[in-house]
């Protein structure tokens, strides 16, 4: 199985990202920057979208470099 092929999930991670667009105005790209949240009732903090369709999670990196694997409701909404 190489990347082209689509996994189990694909066609759920799509949906997602769609209501993403539909909810913040625009979809959720790899090297856009970003306020999220680390963890549930942190202060929001801005990173860098590293992956935007890792099984309908973000990986998202912030500004130490730190790797952060979120849910798309963890992104700020201003």
């Amino acid at each position: 199985m190489d990347a082209s092929e689509r996994m189990p999930g694909d066609a759920e991670a799509a949906a997602a990202v769609a209501g993403m667009a539909e909810t913040y105005g625009h979809a959720i790209r790899v090297g856009e920057e970003h306020w999220f949240q680390p963890s549930v009732g942190a202060m929001p903090i801005p990173g860098r979208v590293l992956d935007a369709n890792a099984g309908g999670m973000i990986v998202i990196a912030d500004r130490s470099g730190t790797e952060h694997i979120i849910h798309p409701t963890m992104i700020a909404e201003f």
